[in-house]
């Protein structure tokens, strides 16, 4: 079962639910679609990925990826030439919080006159 065939399950129940007045313990309710949901991630997992999906996943670049198939870090699933990475099996890379930038001084600003402009710095006549 993938997310769009558990969200469409999941949401037409509830609407024939909610169409007949439907109440019931909700134990087991909750029990399936915890069940669903385990389905759901087991399957996600079990996904084989090309290094360029493995890298949006994870964070890594595809080189990165490659990199840690090579050193055994990763278990190639697929070809030699034409690797494939579980999903379950990668990665995440930690975000990174902006760092501040170095101090700045800001640009000195001078004032110019213009000897067209008159004192009160419009050029409309007087």
């Amino acid at each position: 079962m993938n997310r769009n065939e558990f969200q469409s399950k999941w949401e037409t129940l509830r609407d024939e639910w909610s169409r007949r007045g439907f109440s019931a313990p909700v134990g087991p309710i909750v029990d399936e679609l915890l069940a669903d949901l385990q389905s759901v991630e087991r399957d996600e997992g079990a996904e084989l990925l090309n290094l360029t999906q493995a890298a949006l996943r994870s964070g890594y670049s595809p080189d990165s990826i490659g990199r840690m198939l090579k050193t055994g870090r990763l278990t190639n699933c697929g070809r030699k030439n034409a690797p494939r990475v579980r999903a379950a099996d990668l990665p995440r890379k930690p975000l990174r919080f902006p760092t501040r930038p170095p101090h700045v001084r800001p640009a000195r600003q001078t004032a110019r006159a213009s000897r067209l402009t008159p004192k009160g710095g419009s050029n409309a006549p007087r």
